[in-house]
């Protein structure tokens, strides 16, 4: 419904809702961070190895999202700039942003071999393909509202015409907001599926 409404609502919302550190943007953030929290929650809550190097891996997903809303921590400082998209945020003033791309890698690289070494992908990933516990449609929204997002960039060969460029910029943002929502929802509820796991040895 939400996805649905997202052309219409964005043609009516004023345009600093699509800028950069705005509300949309905030309110993104603000999801991520607690996808992030909630898949440490679930992480600790987990008794199994396997279980739980899932849930870190969950965790390291989040936190780099949220990191890339954030420009790596740009989205603090002031604009660089002003242009019809609103405040111009830069990640290049960071003395650090060579190195992010590292640092997500290696966490990344770290989880993966966590998942690895505690056979994480037969003894939870298959498992919950196994008892029909991931989330497919919630998933499909996350993918639906990614190239909604694209298309609305200007990205790709579809163009959205009946929206003037002002819409266009709150509807990328409003798109990428469902996508985010849809992913949390996604995560909840194979954290309540996996909730009767917790005597499981896995």
């Amino acid at each position: 419904m939400g996805v649905a409404s997202a052309l219409p609502v964005s043609a009516w919302l004023p345009s600093h809702w699509g800028w950069e550190n705005g509300p949309l943007e905030s309110t993104q953030v603000v999801i991520l961070l607690a996808g992030c929290l909630a898949a440490v929650w679930a992480a600790l809550r987990q008794s199994g190895r396997a279980a739980r190097s899932v849930w870190w891996m969950a965790a390291v997903i989040w936190l780099i999202l949220a990191g890339r809303e954030l420009a790596w921590g740009a989205a603090f400082l002031p604009p660089v700039a002003f242009d019809d998209h609103g405040p111009v945020i830069s990640s290049r003033v960071l003395w650090y942003r060579p190195a992010v791309p590292w640092v997500c890698l290696s966490l990344v690289l770290v989880s993966l071999t966590n998942m690895w070494r505690s056979k994480a992908f037969s003894r939870v990933v298959l498992v919950l393909q196994r008892e029909h516990a991931w989330p497919w449609f919630r998933l499909t929204v996350l993918v639906v509202c990614a190239v909604l997002s694209a298309v609305a960039e200007g990205h790709g060969k579809i163009h959205l015409p009946f929206l003037d460029h002002t819409a266009l910029i709150v509807s990328e943002e409003l798109f990428e907001t469902w996508g985010y929502l849809a992913l949390w929802l996604a995560q909840w509820q194979v954290i309540r599926h996996m909730d009767g796991w917790a005597r499981r040895l896995y």
